[in-house]
């Protein structure tokens, strides 16, 4: 059977005291005892720009199962993917009320369950999971675990794939003028990669780019894979934690020296924009512009559907060149965290509405599918239903990817794994998209997240390090040799090292319980 690869662009516990979420104790309470009143809760949802014009209508949809089972509405919040940590950190800040927060580790800003609770803005959720999140447990299973920073439970996952590999997604009509097929099903090397990007720049010139590169792109972590232990590059294992358990600086490692070299090489060769790091665009607008012949991606699993969607947005079919294995990371499979924000009124009812995201009992009353394709008849139609009450669809007569009235189409709600698919996904690729967890290798460390209460101050430094340097290593717009130098000085005087040997500590510690 023929696969496809999706891209994804893609952790200080609170006193008792201060969870009534930016009330007083006593205006809580109160809030919480009105049973029969409908409390409303207001949702993060992740857009990449977006907008959402039938967003009124998909909240209705919603509230016709909430208000009657839990006594609760959602109020939808719509947000740019890379505006989460800022707009996140600053409403809780000012006492905003947010009460269902998404945490999206995604792109090279990364978000992180410790970007939290170094800051004391999440709520520990052990009690209110073992109260009120049964159809949580049963969904995630396993992956429950990477919501925890030491021993408190501080985010719930989404239930969807736990591991990624690296590709180059290449706009198939290119490939064959070109003369490259692939088997998506075969694993190819990088230097298998760089005959395609030099061929396609080589027969269309100046304007023409082999990589679509963008400035929140990362291509580093694609081309020297590591599991970065749930945290934000202050401390990764090589290889993904597949055999050495060591924590390392991974800028500083020979792997990372040879990449920045190769990109840089890349860059002089005219494969990328040199004026990518002002680009804004996502991978898919600029390959829809014909001018790029593909990207370096992330793939995630058997994800037909999602590699449809890219294809139905750029409107021509994608060609996948598989150069890593999927392996199973805590960052990967915290794709789609909710936490619950100290500036939430009411936890309870919050708690509530999370796990019904997780039901699969009724289709007719499955939140997460509306989240994640909209309405029937409106967004989308069903072409098959299978007997567990999956569906299989497609967009409804007249719109498509583009012109949907609510596209939501981010995995990150409820059981993502069983969400609907888009045609001509049948039922034994959707089975293999469920089987796909069982089927992977898994990091040494998968589960594990670095708490970082103790080091906010260094973390800060780091990150403000990593602000200036990064983008221009990972698209190779300078020279390695000059700036890689400075880059590291500059995270050894902000402390990385120390921040490392913490994190080595934890683990070791961690491992020890396994």
């Amino acid at each position: 059977m023929r696969k496809k690869w999706v891209s994804v662009l893609l952790t200080a516990a609170m006193s008792l005291s201060l969870v009534a979420c930016g009330s007083s104790p006593e205006e809580r309470t109160e809030s919480n005892s009105k049973e029969d009143e409908t409390f409303n809760i207001k949702m993060q949802i992740v857009t990449f720009g977006q907008e959402f014009p039938g967003l009124a209508d998909v909240e209705a949809a919603i509230n016709e199962i909430t208000e009657p089972e839990i006594g609760a509405t959602v109020t939808l919040d719509p947000i740019a993917a890379w505006d989460l940590p800022s707009t996140s950190s600053l409403a809780i800040t000012s006492n905003e009320e947010i009460d269902l927060m998404c945490i999206l580790p995604m792109g090279s800003n990364m978000d992180s369950i410790t970007n939290y609770t170094t800051k004391n803005m999440l709520l520990p959720l052990d009690d209110l999971y073992e109260e009120y999140g049964a159809d949580i447990k049963e969904a995630i299973g396993e992956l429950e675990k990477i919501g925890y920073v030491g021993e408190e439970l501080y985010a719930i996952p989404a239930n969807y794939y736990a591991g990624s590999g690296s590709s180059f997604v290449a706009l198939t009509s290119e490939l064959e003028q070109l003369g490259f097929s692939f088997d998506e099903e075969k694993i190819y090397t990088i230097e298998d990669v760089e005959k395609v990007l030099e061929a396609y720049k080589a027969a269309k010139g100046d304007g023409y780019y082999s990589i679509a590169g963008f400035a929140d792109g990362d291509l580093p972590t694609l081309l020297a894979p590591t599991d970065d232990l749930g945290s934000n590059a202050v401390g990764s294992l090589m290889n993904k934690g597949l055999d050495d358990t060591t924590v390392v600086n991974k800028f500083a490692t020979e792997k990372y020296k040879e990449v920045y070299d190769m990109i840089r090489e890349w860059y002089n060769a005219g494969y990328i924009n040199p004026d990518v790091i002002s680009i804004t665009d996502t991978w898919s607008t600029l390959l829809s512009t014909g001018q790029y012949l593909g990207a370096f991606v992330a793939n995630n699993g058997s994800g037909m559907d999602g590699m449809i969607v890219n294809e139905q947005s750029i409107g021509q079919d994608l060609t996948v060149i598989r150069f890593e294995e999927d392996v199973a990371t805590t960052t990967v499979a915290s794709y789609g965290l909710w936490g619950i924000p100290v500036t939430c009124s009411n936890p309870e009812k919050t708690m509530q509405f999370l796990n019904m995201m997780y039901q699969n009992d009724d289709p007719s009353k499955n939140i997460a599918n509306i989240l994640s394709s909209g309405l029937e008849g409106v967004t989308y139609q069903v072409v098959e239903t299978l007997d567990d009450g999956r569906l299989i669809i497609d967009y409804a007569d007249g719109v498509d990817r583009m012109t949907a009235p609510y596209a939501g189409q981010v995995p990150i709600y409820g059981d993502a794994l069983r969400s609907p698919k888009y045609t001509p996904v049948d039922e034994a690729m959707f089975d293999e998209m469920l089987e796909y967890n069982d089927t992977i290798k898994y990091s040494k460390a998968f589960g594990y997240s670095f708490d970082t209460s103790a080091y906010a101050n260094q973390i800060a430094a780091i990150n403000n390090v990593l602000e200036t340097y990064r983008a221009q290593l990972a698209w190779g717009t300078v020279d390695v040799d000059t700036v890689l130098p400075q880059f590291l000085t500059e995270l050894e005087a902000a402390g990385i090292n120390d921040v490392i040997a913490a994190n080595q500590e934890q683990l070791d510690a961690w491992l020890a319980e396994q």
